[in-house]
């Protein structure tokens, strides 16, 4: 059993910490004004859930929980200078007795292109191999999506695996699914040729 979390995380630019039941107030209207730039990727998304006030609390909540109880990890990451919501960070245990777990990421609207993803799955990455003791980490992404394939790329996860034609979007059209990978070793060697 984990001991002890951080209860923060911070990168050149950005705050990362876990969500607190307070936080509903300002995760409810993100979440209206987000709905239809996930719809497409992120349609099971717990933002896609939320239609009131009460469904956010009911989200924060289970997260914070979901935290202490180590089920699961999602970070909120914040800019530093002007407090705004950034991105959202999901880490998820497939195996405590490998370790191994998922990363997923999602942008807020107005903070695409600027790189806060990728900073704060950064960050991430460190946490699952430095925090959970991770031996690897996975992330799977539609393989129509570029943005979250990049991430990946330039996080130096492994493409180890293309499923092709397994899921229909809401329009109708078939797209696949990417999978990338990155072991203990992998993770070590990048933090020794980054310095």
């Amino acid at each position: 059993m984990l001991t002890s979390l951080p209860t923060s995380l911070t990168t050149p630019r950005l705050l990362l910490r876990p969500y607190q039941p307070s936080d509903a107030a300002w995760y409810y209207p993100m979440s209206l004004a987000n709905q239809e730039h996930l719809r497409r990727y992120e349609s099971g998304n717990s933002i896609m859930s939320i239609h009131s006030l009460e469904d956010a609390q009911v989200v924060m909540q289970r997260m914070a929980e979901d935290w202490d109880a180590h089920h699961c990890f999602f970070l909120a990451a914040f800019e530093q200078q002007t407090g705004e919501f950034a991105c959202q960070i999901y880490i998820g245990p497939l195996s405590w007795e490998l370790p191994e777990f998922t990363l997923g990421y999602i942008a807020e609207k107005d903070h695409q292109g600027k790189g806060y993803v990728t900073e704060a799955a950064r960050a991430a990455v460190d946490f699952v191999f430095e925090q959970l003791g991770a031996l690897r980490l996975s992330l799977s992404c539609d393989d129509t999506n570029e943005r979250s394939y990049r991430v990946a790329q330039r996080l130096g996860m492994q493409r180890e695996a293309h499923i092709r034609q397994n899921h229909r979007q809401p329009d109708g059209t078939l797209t696949g699914t990417y999978h990338y990978g990155m072991l203990r070793q992998e993770w070590e060697a990048l933090k020794a040729a980054a310095g």
